[in-house]
């Protein structure tokens, strides 16, 4: 029942045992502190006074706007055995209650709950909603929650009706071409010509339905939305790598060829350029890369994945002159994020908080056999491999890690410090393109020192430090 004026106190009857009187009065009492009028036998009886024919004009009275029935175990049993005069009160109210299963005026107040924490309500209340004041008055969320409902206060605010979503009027994704490459990879493993072409082929057509996104709805408050159309292209091509590198013919330089080709082949001025396509479009292709990198890493298939790092990368510039080419390495594969990697409390056009590449990651990981463990994991590795990569032109190495400075109870640690087993030393030169344990040291140690120096370590330090290459070099290969 909601008040018209909020000006106007609301008006309660309380229905009780005397039992409880103690704590019904402090009850009473907050309840008019809080500008609550109270209605109950202890204000109102007076001497001479019929109680019963109190309580049934109290019940009935229009003008009071609510009834708190407050209920302990003992108020249960005389009202469901209709004893004394909880017993009288409870025939009166229950002909009200049952006459309307709506009605609202009568709220339960449980003063006692059971062994299972359930509140003891007479059987005519149990279906009710209730208040429960087991504690203290003081700083109750329940009590609070009580008045709120008196003065006709929403308890849960409610949250602003928002607009139509965005993603009704997004088109399906049909990514059948890729599957069918996919499954004829598995088909035909053994026959290398052919499953290396029709990787190439899926990386194509992941890139044309990236194009196929309608520019028109890839806005800054559809950013979400507009990442979700890639999720559907970004699975179907990794089951396509994943079928290629479980068959034969499986080699890691035509990965990073099927990848160098998405990269050629997404147009940013298909149908106008956007800006914020641009980011969708380096977080998609970075997405891609990462995961892929995953796999190699779960497959333990390290002489591959060095031929996918080592590759020298042909890319054309997404918009503007698409007819030149740039040799690059992995680390520059990906467009710089500007709006992924904003700082923390900024905000877009909405009011709403930007969205952190971290927080994308997580909420994206949907492909069999991924975790975000797994992908801080690939994450640092990229940035710790890159030291072994030349520096670019400013003298740095720059593949700063993204996921992994906010993860640090990962595998992503542990990497390293396994080279301490020679078996799995021994299965990790193929990475580094090696053949002795001693070459393999003398990589390693190379490596630290151009991660101490590295502009990635240095981006680390933001994130309040980045796990180094943690690994004692006269240690490996030390165990079996």
């Amino acid at each position: 029942m909601s008040l018209d004026d909020q000006n106007i106190s609301p008006k309660v009857f309380i229905s009780y045992s005397w039992t409880m009187k103690p704590r019904v009065k402090e009850l009473a009492e907050q309840l008019y502190h809080d500008g609550v009028h109270v209605v109950m036998d202890e204000y109102d009886l007076k001497p001479g006074h019929d109680r019963f024919a109190f309580m049934e004009r109290s019940v009935h009275d229009p003008s009071i706007n609510f009834v708190l029935i407050v209920t302990d175990k003992s108020y249960c049993e005389k009202a469901d055995n209709r004893s004394g005069g909880v017993g009288v009160e409870t025939t009166i109210i229950t002909q009200e209650v049952y006459a309307s299963v709506n009605n609202e005026k009568f709220i339960p107040v449980a003063m006692e709950v059971d062994d299972q924490g359930l509140p003891y309500l007479p059987t005519y209340l149990k279906s009710r909603f209730s208040v429960i004041l087991t504690q203290g008055l003081h700083d109750n969320a329940e009590y609070r929650k009580l008045v709120a409902h008196l003065w006709g206060h929403p308890i849960v605010p409610r949250p602003a009706l928002g607009t139509r979503p965005v993603w009704l009027d997004l088109p399906a994704v049909d990514t059948q071409i890729i599957d069918r490459c996919s499954e004829a990879i598995g088909h035909d493993g053994s026959r290398s010509a052919s499953s290396q072409s029709l990787v190439i082929r899926a990386a194509a057509e992941a890139a044309a339905l990236f194009n196929d996104i309608p520019r028109q709805i890839v806005t800054e408050n559809t950013l979400i939305e507009s990442l979700a159309l890639t999720e559907p292209i970004r699975n179907a091509f990794l089951r396509a790598v994943e079928s290629f590198l479980q068959s034969r013919a499986f080699t890691g330089a035509r990965v990073a060829m099927s990848i160098e080709k998405i990269h050629e082949e997404i147009n940013l001025e298909h149908h106008g350029y956007s800006p914020i396509l641009s980011e969708v479009a380096a977080f998609f292709l970075w997405e891609l890369f990462i995961y892929t990198t995953s796999l190699f890493l779960e497959y333990r298939l390290f002489g591959e994945l060095r031929e996918m790092l080592v590759h020298t990368y042909f890319l054309r510039d997404m918009i503007g002159t698409r007819n030149q080419t740039t040799p690059c390495y992995y680390r520059d594969i990906f467009p710089k994020f500007d709006y992924f990697t904003s700082r923390h409390g900024e905000v877009n056009q909405n009011g709403e908080p930007k969205p952190h590449v971290r927080d994308l990651a997580k909420n994206r990981i949907t492909y069999p056999g991924i975790s975000y463990e797994s992908l801080v994991s690939a994450d640092l590795f990229l940035s710790h491999y890159d030291m072994t990569i030349p520096r670019d032109a400013s003298g740095w190495w720059n593949r700063a890690p993204l996921l992994a400075g906010y993860c640090h109870n990962t595998d992503s640690k542990t990497f390293w410090k396994r080279l301490i087993s020679e078996s799995v030393a021994t299965e990790v030169m193929p990475l580094f393109g090696i053949s002795s344990i001693d070459d393999l040291k003398a990589k390693i140690k190379e490596m630290q020192e151009a991660w101490r120096n590295s502009s990635a370590a240095r981006v680390g330090l933001e994130f309040g430090g980045v796990d180094g290459i943690n690994v004692n070099t006269e240690e490996i290969a030390s165990r079996p």
